[in-house]
């Protein structure tokens, strides 16, 4: 279980290393601005990044998914590029903070996803978080 919660002054976050966790929430961080997170495969029951008003990359395009859990990325990052062109699995989280959609798939300009079946689309591609990024096919 990966919290980092309400640093006033953390302004990165880099998991380089990090392959899996239980739990990663990265949230009301009020200076953050990257968060990396190159390796991660899977969260295995929720990855939550919201509540970070100057947060510019979140950088996790090995995420598979949340195998038994929720995806919230925070609607309130206006800023954000995120490349999570990898996330497939998981259920976006219903909670006011969260970017979502009833039909488990967002049309997001701040979020690289993959299609056909990823959470997000493409819509959000191609993301410069990652060094090596995704293209929009």
């Amino acid at each position: 279980q990966q919290q980092i919660r309400e640093n006033p002054n953390l302004t990165s976050v880099d998991l380089s290393a990090l392959m899996e966790a239980r739990d990663i929430d990265i949230s009301t961080n009020r200076q953050l601005v990257d968060v990396n997170l190159p390796a991660l495969r899977t969260a295995i029951d929720n990855f939550a990044v919201y509540g970070n008003p100057k947060l510019r990359k979140l950088c996790a395009s090995e995420l598979e998914g949340s195998v038994g859990g929720f995806v919230c990325i925070g609607k309130e990052q206006p800023d954000l590029d995120a490349d999570l062109s990898s996330l497939v699995t998981g259920s976006l989280n219903r909670f006011g903070a969260c970017l979502y959609d009833m039909t488990n798939r967002i049309d997001a300009a701040t979020v690289c996803g993959v299609d056909p079946d990823g959470l997000f689309s493409t819509l959000g591609c191609p993301s410069k978080a990652c060094k090596k990024s995704k293209k929009k096919p």
